[in-house]
């Protein structure tokens, strides 16, 4: 693995990325992006303008975080994910805290703008959370969630079928 960045020789000077981090060939790291120690980015993905990800921090090949996102430490996220602008996943369930909670994101999963998962929450496989939720407990595998609180509405398959009618409607 090496270390991909776009931009100009100046953008690469409003990284800050920790030298035992390690980004996945193919990876595209933006301007006044932070990468911790021993966080690994796998290949392919895209790392947008303001992100913050903490140390110990595992990202998947193929995802991409967009603008003003909050990573914290231990934060697992697996491959094919998509992170909409200003979400912020949270590792203390009473900050401030020692202890700390992971929260795990799983394969092909989306995560709506605005949204706040809560320390120790984990998102099933292929699941949708909507814009602008507050995840406080665990989402099951391809069930769409949304909220605050957020509850399951309906399933990843209704989800596609409605994606398809708005993907079809003329502008």
């Amino acid at each position: 693995m090496g270390v991909s960045m776009s931009g100009s020789v100046a953008n690469r000077k409003q990284q800050d990325i920790h030298q035992t981090a390690i980004i996945g060939d193919g990876t595209k790291v933006w301007s006044f992006v932070y990468i911790g120690e021993y966080t690994t980015i796998g290949r392919n993905c895209v790392i947008a303008n303001f992100v913050h990800i903490d140390r110990d921090v595992t990202i998947g090949d193929d995802c991409t975080i967009q603008g003003m996102v909050y990573i914290p430490e231990y934060t697992r996220i697996g491959n094919n994910c998509l992170i909409h602008p200003c979400v912020c996943l949270i590792n203390e369930k009473y900050p401030p805290s020692r202890r700390k909670e992971a929260v795990v994101i799983k394969d092909n999963c989306i995560v709506g703008s605005g949204s706040v998962i809560s320390a120790g929450v984990k998102l099933g496989e292929g699941c949708v959370v909507g814009a602008g939720s507050l995840v406080l407990e665990d989402v099951q595998a391809r069930t769409v969630v949304f909220g605050s609180p957020a509850h399951p509405y309906y399933s990843k398959q209704e989800y596609e079928k409605k994606k398809k009618q708005w993907d079809k409607m003329s502008i």
